[in-house]
Formats: C-alpha cells, structure tokens, sequence
C-alpha cells in the first residue's frame, strides 16, 4: 500500500501560517520512496517570516517571495501529487496538528484527506511505554532510538516527512501481532 507522510512548517504565534507542505509518498511494506515534494507558502496579508522561524528551519522571507505559492495552489498540487502516487487517504504525520492546521487554512469545500491521521508521535509513544519507557522526544530523538539515523535536515518539511515516514515503518513492523490459530 503507498501511504503519503505529511509534514508543515509555520510561522509560529498566533496565526501559525503554513510556509512549507513537505510530503513523500512511499510504499508501506519496504518504506521505499516513490516520491516526494515541497511546497513554500505565501503568508497571508503582510505576515513576514520571523527571524526564529529563519534561523530554526531556514526558511527566508526572500525565498518564498521567490518561489511561494498560495495555500489554494499548493493543496491542488498536494491533492493531485496523492492521487498520482494512489496513496491511501489518511496521511501518516508526526503529531496530529499538521492535518489539522492544514484544513483551517484551506479555503476548498472539497477536502480530500480523511478524517483522521495515522500518527506516528502517538504510535512512537505507546511503543514506548509498551517498553517501559518515558513517551518523550521529537522526532529526530525518536528516530535515534528506534536505530534509524535521521537524514536531511530537521525544521524542513520533505525531511521530517520522510523521517516520519521511516519511523512509522519501524514501529508498524516492530507491531505486528502473529495472531494464534485454533
């Protein structure tokens, strides 16, 4: 089954405009990568980029003034890049907010994800505690202890996306129940 990863990078404070949609779609049993993208967004109105949101992923006012596109462009393109790579329609994301901040600032009617997400954070969590461990750390210490070096560079949305991605076929394969038979 091909499954997309999802990642956002945002503004930060109150709005928390989108800047970057990474996504990579990729094939669930091998997480080999069939592909993947990245969008900058254009902040609505005046909003510029703050100087720790630059510093943390890199993101410059200058680069999206020169290769942003507008929320509306980028959900088209993201809709249109899932049903190309015929992923299935729930992403998989680290932490639930993503989708969630996503659709808020979407102004189409016709939504084209699931309701619900497969979450990498929350399986990550359980995995965890299911190995009497303290659920805590981000992504990149997430991948570190479930022994997958992390690659690319944290705060970049394709990055963390494909990073969510490999994590979540760890834990998935790490899960399998072999049910016993009577």
């Amino acid at each position: 089954m091909n499954l997309l990863s999802l990642d956002l990078e945002h503004n930060g404070g109150d709005a928390r405009s989108i800047i970057e949609i990474g996504v990579v779609a990729f094939n669930s049993e091998d997480c080999s990568q069939i592909e993947r993208k990245n969008w900058l967004v254009r902040m609505p109105g005046s909003e510029r980029v703050t100087e720790f949101i630059t510093g943390l992923t890199g993101i410059s006012n200058a680069m999206i003034d020169e290769n942003g596109v507008s929320i509306d462009v980028a959900y088209a393109e993201l809709v249109a890049f899932k049903e190309a790579n015929a992923c299935f329609m729930n992403p998989v994301v680290w932490g639930h907010g993503d989708m969630e901040l996503l659709r808020s600032q979407v102004q189409s009617t016709d939504w084209k994800f699931g309701r619900r997400v497969i979450d990498a954070k929350t399986l990550y969590g359980a995995w965890r505690i299911s190995n009497g461990r303290e659920p805590t750390g981000g992504l990149k210490t997430a991948c570190r202890k479930l022994g997958i070096p992390f690659e690319g560079s944290a705060h970049r949305a394709t990055d963390d996306a494909w990073n969510t991605a490999r994590a979540f076929v760890r834990l998935a394969k790490s899960m399998k129940i072999e049910y016993p038979t009577r």
